[in-house]
């Protein structure tokens, strides 16, 4: 017999709720919501154990698509062409920081397995948080490039 593992819930987020949890929290603190349009719990139970390893620093939100829709309508009319946002897939995670709506993510179908997309859409969202709430920019100035080593073909 396997040994049952604890499920991670992730709390609701109702569009009432929203202006005051995301727009009041710290700006170094960075919220992800999870649009969605029906149960989602496979993605949700992949994402959570990632958000567990960076609690203090992020915080997970789910909420329904269908509620936000008018919110969601705005963001995308004021979308402009440089903004690395799209709510056109669901479902999609938005991160907010300080309020605002910075990007969103949708982790890409690979496999067609639950278990092995779960892995994978866990692996791939701790990628966008490496990149994306672990980004220092002050760090890119004083990166160095690496010496190349001269491959030789035989």
């Amino acid at each position: 017999m396997g040994v049952a593992q604890k499920r991670l819930s992730v709390q609701t987020i109702a569009n009432t709720q929203f202006d005051e949890v995301v727009g009041g929290a710290a700006a170094e603190q960075s919220i992800f919501v999870l649009f969605t349009v029906g149960p989602e719990d496979e993605l949700e139970q992949a994402l959570a154990p990632v958000v567990e390893r960076h609690r203090g620093r992020v915080r997970l939100y789910k909420a329904s698509a269908e509620e936000f829709r008018e919110r969601i309508a705005r963001w995308q009319a004021a979308r402009r062409a440089y903004d690395s946002y799209s709510f056109d897939r669901l479902p999609t995670i938005g991160l907010f920081r300080g309020g605002k709506l910075l990007t969103t993510f949708r982790p890409r179908q690979v496999f067609y397995i639950d278990k092995l997309q779960r892995r994978e859409a866990a692996e791939q969202f701790e990628i966008f948080l490496q990149k994306m709430v672990y980004f220092d920019p002050d760090t890119v100035k004083e990166q160095k490039n690496l010496p190349l080593e001269a491959h030789h073909s035989s």
